[in-house]
């Protein structure tokens, strides 16, 4: 799944304008605990740093915009909407 980025972020050294996310694994899930919406957004971008193989520093970088719709994305992995 790509996500086309509001804003240019920096990862690895280089520019990106677009995340690129797999699937998740039963190894991800194993990285995060009560996998579910209710998880603060700093566990949600850890895992969508997983996912899309940036550094955690990536997401940190991320606009408003941008997390928001990473959320969406990765949300329905995390367990049923709010």
């Amino acid at each position: 799944m790509d996500l086309e980025l509001k804003e240019v972020v920096e990862a690895y050294g280089e520019s990106i304008s677009k995340l690129t996310f797999r699937s998740p694994k039963g190894k991800d899930f194993k990285k995060i605990s009560g996998a579910s919406l209710d998880l603060p957004f700093a566990a949600i971008l850890d895992f969508a740093a997983t996912l899309a193989d940036v550094p955690p520093s990536t997401m940190d970088e991320l606009c408003a915009e941008d997390v928001n719709a990473v959320a969406e994305l990765i949300g329905p992995y995390l367990g049923k909407s709010l």
